[in-house]
Formats: C-alpha cells, sequence, structure tokens
C-alpha cells in the first residue's frame, strides 16, 4: 500500500515528533492553504509548548532539525514560522508521482480511509410521499443521499440505498373516501398525475374539516386499509404505482438508484409487537392513555448516552400508531434483518429531535449499528424565504429540473456552444441538472442556501457547467492526440524536473484527491471533494494559459499530456461521486 503524499509526510513528521517529545507527541500535519507557507505544515508545536515547558518556536527548530536529520526523500526544505508552525516543502517529482498514477487515487489504495473496509452501511434518503410530487424540498436529501452512496462505495464500503417512502398514514383514508365519492376506480386512480391526486387530497382535506360525515367515513377507509381490506388495498397499490411512475422519472433525470424500497407500510404488521416489546421491557408505560417512553427513567440503559428531555410517544390514546412506532420498527430491522453496521439518515435539520429520541430508543434497546443524522439546510429563493413556485407552493422538483435545463440551453447558446440538435439536448439536461446538483453540494450541508438559476448555470467561478466545462474541453484537446501517448508514464520519462511553476501547481492539486475524497466520506460531506475539484479546475485553467500542450515537443509535451489526461480523469471520476454526469462535447 502506498499512502498518501499527506500520509506519507504525516507518518514522517510524526515520527520525529515523538522521538523528540515522546510517544503521545501529535504532530497534526495539514496541507498548507497557500503556497508561500509550503505544502504542508505541521502545527502541534504550539500544544506542546505547556507540557514541554519550552517555547513554540524553540520546539520548531528542533523539529525542523530532526526533519533535516533524517533526509526523507520527499523533503525539499522545511522552515519555522510564525509563533511555531513548521512549513514543509516537497520535491516535485512526490507531487508527479501521485498526481499522475490513477491507481494511487483511490483511498483504500493509500491508507486514507478511515472507515473500514466492507463496512456495511445503510443510508436512508429522499423518502418522497406517496400521490404527492417531489418538491424543492426533496432535492438536498436525494443529491446528498446518493453522493454519500457514492463516496462510500468508493471507499470499499457495502452500502444499501434504501427509498423509505411515505406511504401508510391518515391522508390515505381522506383519499380513499374522496376517490369513491367521486366514482374513480383504481384502475383510473393509477394513471392519474400526481399533481391531480394533490388535487384529490386538498379536495378531500376541505371537506373533512366541515363535513363530520365524510370525515368518519374517511377514518373507516383507514381502518378498512390498516384491516387489508381487499378495495381499499387495491385503490392503494393504485396510489403507490401512480407515484412511481412519476418519481422514478426525477430520478432518472437526476442519476439517483436505489437498491430497495422499503416503505413505511412494509412494517406495517409489526407497529403491535414494536409497542408490546417496549412495554414488556419496562423501556415504555402508558400515559394517560397512551404508551410513551421516558429517557431519565432509563438512564442505565442509555450506556452514558446523553437522555434526550422530551418524551416519546410510540402509541396514542386512541391506539393509533405514529411515525415513530413506524421508526423504531425500521430500525430494528435494520439492525437485525439487514445487518447493517452504520444507518445513515439523510434528513433535514427539523428532525433533530425526533432522531435523538431514535437513536437514544435504540441503544436502550441493545442494537448495534452505529446512527447517524446527516442533516442538512433549507433551500431558499432569491429572497432569502423558502423557494415556492408561481402558485405559492413549494416548488416541483421536476419543474425545478425542466427551468435549470432551458437556463443551460441558453448560457450554452450565449457561450456560443454549438452542438448538434441531438446532443445538446442532452448536453443542456447534463449541465442543467449538474449545476443544481453542484450548487447543493458545494455547500456546507448544514448551511441553508440561496437558489439562484442565474448563478449556478454559469461558466464562471465554482460552478457545475464550469467544472464540467473544464472536463469537455480537455476531452476535446485529448481526441486530437493519439491515446497512447497519454497512457501513465514514468517519472524519468516524464522529466518531472524541468517542470514550471504552474506544472507543478496543477500536479499539487491533483496528489490531493484521496485524502479530498477519504474526509468527504469520513465527514459525511461532499462539499469537501467539491471543493478539491473546483481546485484542480482552477490550476489546470492556469496550466492551459501558461503552458503551451499541443505545441511542445518531446518530454515536455508527454508530461503536460500526461497532466491533462489525469486531470480529465480526476475531474469525470470526482464528478461521478458528487452525482454530475460528465460531457465530452461542449
Amino acid at each position: 500500500m502506498t499512502l498518501s503524499l499527506l500520509g506519507r509526510v504525516s507518518a514522517d513528521i510524526q515520527r520525529v515528533f515523538a522521538s523528540r517529545f515522546g510517544e503521545d507527541a501529535a504532530a497534526h500535519v495539514v496541507r498548507s492553504v497557500q503556497p508561500h507557507f509550503g505544502h504542508f505544515q505541521a502545527n502541534g508545536c504550539l500544544a506542546l509548548a505547556k507540557p514541554q515547558k519550552r517555547a513554540p518556536r524553540v520546539l520548531a527548530e528542533e523539529v525542523v532539525t530532526g526533519i533535516r536529520a533524517e533526509g526523507f526523500g520527499w523533503i525539499e526544505r522545511a522552515e519555522v514560522a510564525g509563533p511555531g508552525f513548521v512549513n514543509v516543502w516537497v520535491k516535485p517529482e512526490s507531487f508527479f508521482e501521485l498526481a499522475l498514477s490513477e491507481r494511487s487515487w483511490k483511498p483504500a489504495a493509500c491508507g486514507a480511509s478511515v472507515r473500514p473496509q466492507g463496512l456495511r452501511v445503510l443510508i436512508d434518503y429522499s423518502a418522497p410521499n406517496i400521490a404527492k410530487r417531489m418538491h424543492v424540498g426533496h432535492l438536498r436529501t436525494t443529491v446528498i443521499g446518493e453522493s454519500l452512496k457514492r463516496l462510500l462505495r468508493y471507499v470499499d464500503c457495502e452500502v444499501v440505498a434504501d427509498n423509505h417512502l411515505g406511504d401508510w398514514g391518515t391522508n390515505f383514508g381522506l383519499l380513499l373516501a374522496q376517490a369513491e365519492d367521486e366514482g374513480l376506480a383504481a384502475s383510473e386512480l393509477a394513471t392519474q398525475t400526481l399533481e391531480a391526486l394533490e388535487g384529490l387530497y386538498q379536495r378531500a382535506r376541505l371537506r373533512a374539516k366541515d363535513d363530520e360525515r365524510f370525515a368518519a367515513k374517511a377514518r373507516a377507509h383507514l381502518a378498512d386499509l390498516h384491516a387489508g381490506e381487499t378495495g381499499a388495498l387495491e385503490i392503494w397499490t393504485a396510489l403507490c404505482a401512480a407515484t412511481r411512475k412519476e418519481v422514478d422519472a426525477v430520478y432518472a433525470r437526476l442519476g439517483v438508484a436505489f437498491d430497495m424500497w422499503r416503505g413505511e407500510s412494509y412494517y406495517r404488521d409489526r407497529l403491535a409487537g414494536v409497542v408490546e416489546g417496549l412495554l414488556s421491557a419496562g423501556l415504555a408505560r402508558e400515559d394517560d392513555g397512551a404508551v410513551v417512553v421516558f429517557f431519565e427513567e432509563n438512564l442505565a440503559r442509555l450506556g452514558g448516552m446523553a437522555a434526550p428531555k422530551a418524551p416519546f410517544i410510540v402509541r396514542k390514546r386512541d391506539g393509533a400508531f405514529l411515525y415513530s412506532t413506524s421508526d423504531i420498527a425500521t430500525l430494528i430491522s435494520r439492525n437485525e434483518e439487514l445487518s447493517a453496521d452504520e444507518i445513515l439518515y439523510v434528513v433535514d435539520a427539523r428532525q433533530s429531535l425526533h432522531f435523538q429520541q431514535l437513536f437514544a430508543l435504540g441503544k436502550m434497546l441493545g442494537l448495534g449499528a452505529r446512527c447517524t443524522h446527516v442533516s442538512f439546510g433549507s433551500v431558499l429563493g432569491t429572497d432569502g424565504s423558502p423557494l415556492k413556485s408561481r402558485a405559492g407552493n413549494l416548488m416541483p422538483l421536476l419543474a425545478l429540473l425542466d427551468a435549470a435545463t432551458e437556463k443551460a440551453r441558453e448560457r450554452m447558446a450565449e457561450q456560443g456552444i454549438d452542438l448538434e440538435s441531438d446532443v445538446s439536448a442532452d448536453t443542456a439536461r447534463a449541465v442543467g441538472v449538474g449545476a443544481v446538483i453542484y450548487a447543493d453540494l458545494r455547500q456546507h450541508r448544514g448551511s441553508d442556501y440561496r437558489f439562484d438559476l442565474d448563478k449556478l448555470i454559469s461558466f464562471q467561478g465554482n460552478s457545475g457547467p464550469y467544472l464540467l466545462y473544464a472536463y469537455a474541453r480537455i476531452a476535446s484537446m485529448l481526441r486530437q492526440v493519439d491515446s497512447a501517448t497519454h497512457v501513465e508514464a514514468s517519472l524519468d520519462s516524464l522529466d518531472v524536473h524541468s517542470a514550471v511553476a504552474e506544472e507543478v501547481a496543477l500536479a499539487v492539486a491533483l496528489s490531493a484527491f484521496p485524502d479530498a475524497v477519504a474526509h468527504a466520506a469520513n465527514a459525511l460531506e461532499p462539499h469537501l471533494l467539491a471543493d478539491h475539484l473546483y481546485s484542480v479546475a482552477r490550476e489546470f485553467s492556469a496550466f492551459y494559459a501558461a503552458c503551451s500542450v499541443l505545441g511542445s515537443e518531446g518530454a515536455v509535451r508527454a508530461r503536460r499530456l500526461a497532466l491533462c489526461h489525469a486531470t480529465a480523469q480526476q475531474l469525470a471520476t470526482g464528478l461521478e461521486l458528487l452525482g454530475l454526469e460528465v460531457v465530452e462535447r461542449m
């Protein structure tokens, strides 16, 4: 196994720290954010000053002496800076060695991943509701979840993607009652658009407010559905089929795929047993007719985990089960039947209390899977309010993607991109949808962000179109040369010692790929990979402006073609990990 460059430098400098200051001394090596501070920086001397009873600059001088004495093969020079930082410069050939070898890019191949290979991870994301269109509120869970699936698989985790549909709730009683009153058979409902089904539900909801007879009828229909009555199940199945047809179209546009679709209905026959199990285990008790989990009464079973202050209701006083009941049954199944080692719930931040309660109860039940709420902020309009359609509702996701595709077509025309009509349509779709995905993933997921088509469909700056265009430009150049001339070659044949500054800077950026992927996967933060790809694209732009590629000759031409090939491959790999579709021509 070849360590990533950060791993190699960290390991070597850590040995210097341990030999000089003891095994517990931490070097804290990071990549420098500014070139004049070197390629890497060791920051551990500041923390060691107090226990060592010496000034941090004195410690840093000792580290620099130790680095020079070791004569590490990668070292170019080391210096003390500021109050006690150690700035380190690395020989160019070390960057080229890793930048040009695709075999070294995978974190698992260079020890950059902290998640064990083969870890079985279940990701719960997207989760639309039956008989409702996917809207902008589903965007973040869908694209973040899909990216995490791809990232974790890339670092050799075993990933199961589960679309936990909202397909079993009180709204179905209203839909069944209204469908009966309007004479809609199951066969007709199966062909309805989701917009039409939303209208059906709204009519039912308004009637139930003022018409108690209709409300009672809806409750009776819901009871029939829960009891498995054939007619109710037939209509429910039709509603599910109509929903699946439209959401599949959205997923196809986004390039999203799931391994299973286990909605709430999958666990419906287990809910009563879940509640009885909690009662018999003493984890829940009746309170004013409801069944409730009081966490502070079970502190010993939490094993030191903080107890949520709010109680967790698992059955209402009228005997009805709740979302919490379904989620407990789901969590038990994912532990026991799917043998998940880790479960990620990609759900917005407003559900944080619910997941604190769910995870605490899982701990009390002795379930072994590590559970994480992968929370995220909201998508806002340009005015800072929730993004809505002209009708005042949350914007349907398909309409959003259509608008992005049309805007991409307009921007491509402005850029003078002239493509055949059949290719142009596919390219506009890839650029428009890719812009939406990238605009979301380049944000820290915990932040709200403003959705502005004019800004995100841009061929300038940190945007999806900019990165896609960078890839397409390199692909176009490489089509002009024999493919055999830009395969991986030996460093000696490429004469990396004569590389100019822009070539070295590009190699430095490319060499950071395995660490960027590992950090993004480990922290569950796709924006860390997006940041890396933007850095690579910027460095390539500077390299391309300063260095002739096709006009150069010999070893120089071979080296620059190798850099172009590596950049294209890395952009393609990274963008696909984020969920974007690269285009070969633009």
